[in-house]
């Protein structure tokens, strides 16, 4: 490892759409059968990740989905760094929340870019 900077380069929030084919039941009846079990992903793409910090975003986004953070916290949260229009950071270390539950986040692709594997018999 070269470079230890850590990069978000995106994290959208998507809702997973049902592809189902429920023609033979009326509009009201799919409605209710969805009620409670609407899965939501979260597609982060980034470089350098620490132990655990996408459990970490993941809670300050539930916090903030919850009412009990305002949106506000994730600008205040990304300003780590000092820039040209701030050179303080706002935030200048880890804040202190609980991660988010493991079970429901599946680590589903990871990927490497220039990675040569070498191979030792």
């Amino acid at each position: 490892v070269t470079n230890f900077r850590r990069v978000i380069k995106s994290f959208t929030l998507h809702k997973q759409t049902n592809d189902n084919n429920n023609e033979d039941k009326d509009e009201k009846d799919q409605d209710e059968d969805l009620i409670g079990r609407e899965v939501w992903y979260f597609q982060i793409e980034g470089q350098a990740f620490l132990w655990h910090q996408v459990r970490c975003m993941v809670a300050i986004l539930f916090l903030v989905g919850e009412g009990k953070e305002d949106v506000s916290i994730v600008q205040y949260l990304l300003s780590a760094l000092p820039t040209e229009e701030c050179p303080i950071p706002l935030c200048p270390r880890k804040p202190q929340y609980n991660m988010a539950a493991e079970e429901p986040l599946v680590l589903q692709e990871c990927g490497y870019q220039n990675l040569q594997p070498e191979h030792t018999p």
